[in-house]
């Protein structure tokens, strides 16, 4: 037998009589010309007053120097090398020899061409070998 959870048989509880007030009662309003909270001042660490500014200036074709890394897409498919557009249209020529060990593997194992490997538009990770100072427009 359970008597801490009865089954059926409660007896309703009576209503409360509430009288009518003539006037009706309302809550305390919040300030209503106050409706964009304000914002937090950022506390300053004395960590970033010491570091480099490094990403203030724009990414130049000087910048490109040996073993620097970078990301780009791939712009042009040519039979024997890779046109990469950088950041600030930059173009970066790879060609087929200075790719992956990876994808090496797969060119001396298949018939795999540079086209059937890579498509227009994907993000390609790379280093800088060595620079040269070819500006020619592709």
């Amino acid at each position: 037998m359970e008597v801490d959870f009865p089954r059926g048989g409660a007896k309703p509880k009576p209503h409360k009589i509430v009288e009518a007030d003539s006037d009706p009662k309302k809550r305390k309003q919040k300030d209503a010309g106050k409706s964009v909270p304000e914002k937090r001042k950022r506390q300053k660490d004395d960590n970033t007053e010491n570091e480099p500014k490094v990403f203030d200036r724009y990414v130049k074709y000087d910048m490109l120097i040996e073993d620097v890394r970078g990301i780009g897409a791939v712009a042009k498919i040519e039979d024997d090398f890779l046109t990469l557009q950088t950041i600030n249209g930059i173009r970066i020529k790879v060609p087929a020899k200075n790719i992956s060990r990876i994808y090496q593997k797969t060119f001396s194992q298949t018939a795999a061409t540079l086209d059937d490997l890579f498509k227009l538009g994907q993000m390609l990770a790379y280093r800088v070998e060595s620079a040269k100072s070819d500006k020619s427009n592709d």
